[in-house]
This record gives C-alpha cells, structure tokens and sequence, in this order.
C-alpha cells in the first residue's frame, strides 16, 4: 500500500498595508514645509520653532480667558438676577406667612374668647337648669295641695247626672229629688243634712247636679247604699228607679271630683274597657282600677300611672 503525500499548502502573502500619510497642518512660519518632512523631523518641524508656538497657545489662552470671563460675567448676571426674583418671591411668601401669622393670632384669641363665653354659657345653662327642676318641683307642690284642698271641699258633695230637668226648677224641687232618691236607697235624707244642692254649667240637655251634705259620713252612707242597690238589681241605674215620672231614663251617681281626677277617671275607664280590667271606680275623691276579683286595687293619679300599667300587660 503506498502512503498518500499531504498536500503542500503555500502560505498567503502577507498583506501589504499602505501606510496612512498623516498630513498634519502647517504653520504660517514655515509656509514652505512638506509632509514628508514633517513626518521624516526634518529641520522645518514645528518642534523646532518655538516661538511660534508660544504664541499660539498664548492666543489660545487669550481666546479661553475671554470665554472663561464672558461666561463667568453670564453667570453672575444670571445669578443675580436669579437671587432678585428669588428674594422678591421670598418677601412675598415672608409678607403672606406674616400675615397667616397674624390671622392665626386673631383666630386663637377668638377660640379663647369663644370657650370663655362658652363656659360661661354652659355654667349659666347648668343653673338655669337646676332652678327649672327646683321651680317644677315647687309649681308639682302647689298644684298638689291646690288639688288637695279642691278635694277636701268636695268631700262631702255628690253629683247626679242624666236626671230630667224641669221648666221652672228650683232648690226646693233639687232637694225633694235627693230625699226620695235617699228613700228608695233605703238612707233617708233630711231637709237639714243637705247644705246646698244645684244644677252645674253644661252644654248637656240635662245639666249634671251637685249635691253637698252637712257630712262626709252621710256621703258615704249614700254611696254605700247606692252600691248594695246596684247589685241587687244587676242592672244600669235608671230614673223610674228612684220613682221619678216621665220618660226612664239612665243616670249616674258618684261623688263629686276635682277637674284633674275626672279627667284621670275618664281615662281610667277608657283604659280598663281597651285592657280589660273589670273594675274602675272613685273613692274619697281617688280614681281607682281593678283587673279582676280579689285582685288588689290600683290608684291612678297621672297619667304616668296608665302608662306604667300599659308596660307591663
């Protein structure tokens, strides 16, 4: 077998580069000077001149040192124009923080003078406040003991309602009907243990009667009989009843209340149809409410009491 030859490979040439002539600029003291001698350092290079260039590069200087100063003397025009319009914008924004200042001053003397008057009001309110309590409760008193004495002096009386009024009616004819009305009570009542006897002011066709004996006791004898009566006949009380002629018809008999407990005695009996309490009735000038028998007996004397009842269905 006989062995392959490798191949012979020829280097390349190497590349010839040309060589960049440089021209570097000439000078006007050597007008006459080639870039060849330049380049070769000749006698003509600039290296050789200096005088030459010493004054280029004092020209230099000069041209530079005249930029520098224009430019610094821009500057500083340009600075202080800058710190003019800043120290004008800064005694402007100093006048407006003094003057915020100021207001700011003025405003807290206000608040000042505001919760001093405001205490002062809320001291005074305070007052007025425990005199209103202490005068409502002095205005609760005197009603108390004008109520009191209003039912004092109707202790003894009796009012009678519904009963017909006659043309012509006098006291006499009053007192013959509270006689017979005793009679058929099965409490006579004499001339003398009557103390006055009349018709009230009303817009009713049959104006209510006050009746006012000599005493509580027989008052209370009256009303006593009134009751066993009622309950022996189970039925409304009515005018033939107490053998009055004419045309029957019902009636009423209670005592005499002041304004303030007929109005509670009013709303008493209101209240005990709506809530069904069995019993509502007066005594010695009190209005009273039962729910049921043997159940205990409720005073009513305000409203406050209705309420309270209403709470606690």
């Amino acid at each position: 077998m006989t062995a392959r030859t490798p191949p012979q490979c020829t280097p390349p040439r190497a590349l010839e580069v040309e060589k960049e002539v440089i021209c570097e600029p000439l000078y006007d003291s050597a007008p006459n000077l080639s870039a060849a001698e330049v380049r070769d350092g000749g006698a003509s290079d600039l290296r050789q001149v200096p005088f030459a260039s010493n004054r280029i590069g004092k020209r230099r200087r000069e041209i530079g040192t005249d930029e520098l100063k224009t430019s610094i003397d821009n500057l500083n025009k340009l600075f202080a124009t800058s710190m003019s319009q800043q120290e004008s914008k800064l005694a402007d924004v100093m006048s407006v923080v003094n003057e915020i200042r100021q207001q700011n001053a003025d405003i807290r003397m206000s608040v000042d003078f505001l919760s001093e008057e405001y205490n002062d009001l809320k001291k005074k309110l305070i007052a007025m406040d425990i005199e209103r309590k202490d005068q409502i409760l002095y205005i609760k008193s005197l009603e108390d003991k004008v109520e009191s004495m209003e039912r004092n002096s109707r202790s003894t009386g009796l009012e009678l309602r519904n009963f017909t009024q006659k043309a012509g009616e006098n006291k006499s004819d009053l007192s013959e009907l509270v006689m017979k009305i005793g009679e058929k009570l099965q409490t006579p009542v004499e001339q003398l243990e009557i103390k006055d006897v009349f018709r009230t002011k009303s817009k009713a066709e049959n104006k209510p009667i006050i009746v006012e004996f000599t005493s509580v006791i027989k008052k209370e004898a009256i009303l006593e009989s009134l009751k066993k009566f009622k309950r022996d006949r189970k039925g409304q009380l009515e005018s033939s009843s107490f053998g009055i002629h004419g045309l029957s018809t019902r009636v009423f008999i209670s005592e005499t209340l002041t304004t303030k407990n007929k109005r509670m005695f009013t709303l008493a009996r209101e209240f005990a149809k709506t809530n069904s309490y069995k019993f509502c009735w007066s005594s010695h000038g009190y209005v009273y409410l039962r729910k049921g028998d043997g159940q205990p007996a409720i005073r009513i004397a305000a409203d406050d009491d209705l309420d309270r009842l209403k709470s606690v269905k």
